[in-house]
């Protein structure tokens, strides 16, 4: 027998993986009323224990992507089946390492929900030793206006085995376009490879409602043209737009659009309501990192027909200049203090982490001192040619 942890402190003997008496009489439908903002909530380590049998374990060292059966334990309840894959390109790790993990409950039980929710994410943190940079920026876009998930911290374990501790990021999905959006039911794509210039249309992998592509493409033919930066608040919503452009610029994540090369990192929807694009930031793990000079890194069409446009440049730099007042407003190192205090104890113990807790330390201390250096680097740099 192994012992299961629990988010309430309290334990449950469970059968070992394998065993046919894992689906016992309290394995409660995949189904868990309520709100998730309590689920995502600052100052709130969740814990979670995911039970995977020996069959399941086997599929997901042949397959990681793929979808396994699973039961999802939490606060006293254990809830399936619901389904479990692995996640990840470059942070990608095995079951038996530190992977990071998708829990669906929709997989089994077509109305199977967590707090509204049918898919909740859990991040590995490899790429990021100070194990806050998601959670700080994630919060930053929120704060601006930013459509953006909702982020936190958890604690897992598989099959009662420790694995440690993870950053708690809310999945883009429909859900969370209906925390935004008066209309949920737009397509929405991954924007992965992708950008809006021939040849790079097939890294847009739709991920909600239909895959239609005329606006891609007539964004796309636009662009193509010199009226490229005048039209293309034809089809992307301008004011969205500059804020995440400016915010993403401020928190330096130069792996995603439109600074990476092709586009990553974001998340495309076309809301129904307005008919124009709106950006979505995800994989936020390497924020606070690369001080490069923003403009001469941006190679999203959207961004560099636009610097090279006086008005369009000149009405980007104004954004930015909001951006810089809002972070200064925000002092987001007393939030890096906040989050460090509040997961220190866990990130010490995490038995599964890749770098020491002096690299830890360090790695903070860096995103601070960006912090400090932020603002006046990038006006220094809205004074260049």
């Amino acid at each position: 027998m192994i012992l299961l942890m629990l988010g309430c402190g309290e334990s449950l003997d469970t059968a070992a993986p394998g065993d046919s008496a894992a689906t016992s009489a309290d394995l409660l439908p995949p189904v868990v009323e309520g709100d998730a903002d309590g689920f995502y909530a600052d100052g709130t380590i969740q814990r979670v224990d995911i039970e995977l049998s020996a069959e399941a374990i086997a599929a997901l060292e042949a397959d990681p992507r793929t979808w396994v059966e699973g039961v999802f334990a939490y606060e006293g309840q254990r809830y399936g089946p619901v389904g479990v894959r692995i996640k990840g390109e470059s942070s990608y790790r095995s079951i038996d390492e530190k992977p990071s993990l998708k829990v669906k409950f929709s997989e089994y039980q077509a109305d199977g929900r967590f707090m509204g929710m049918r898919r909740l994410v859990f991040n590995n943190m490899v790429s990021d030793p100070s194990m806050l940079r998601e959670r700080v920026a994630y919060r930053f876009f929120r704060q601006r206006g930013v459509p953006a998930p909702r982020c936190n911290h958890a604690v897992l374990s598989v099959n009662g085995e420790p694995y440690g501790l993870y950053s708690n990021v809310e999945n883009t999905d429909e859900e969370l376009l209906g925390g935004w959006f008066d209309d949920a039911e737009g397509s929405m794509w991954e924007i992965h490879d992708a950008d809006f210039q021939e040849g790079l249309l097939d890294g847009f992998e739709i991920e909600e409602g239909e895959d239609d592509r005329s606006q891609i493409e007539a964004l796309t033919a636009v662009m193509a043209t010199i009226e490229g930066p005048a039209r293309m608040f034809d089809y992307v919503d301008e004011p969205a737009w500059w804020l995440y452009f400016a915010t993403m610029a401020y928190v330096g994540n130069l792996d995603g659009y439109p600074f990476s090369e092709p586009g990553d990192d974001a998340h495309l929807y076309l809301d129904p309501g307005t008919g124009l694009f709106n950006f979505i930031p995800h994989g936020l793990d390497e924020t606070f990192l690369d001080d490069a000079s923003v403009e001469y890194v941006m190679h999203g069409i959207l961004a560099t027909a636009c610097i090279e446009d006086s008005a369009c440049k000149a009405t980007w730099r104004e954004h930015l200049a909001v951006a810089i007042a809002d972070a200064d407003a925000a002092a987001m190192q007393a939030w890096v203090d906040e989050i460090a205090a509040e997961i220190d104890a866990e990130g010490d113990a995490d038995p599964r982490k890749e770098y020491t807790d002096a690299e830890v330390d360090e790695a903070r201390d860096y995103v601070k001192m960006f912090m400090d250096l932020r603002s006046a680097d990038l006006e220094e740099q809205m004074t260049w040619d």
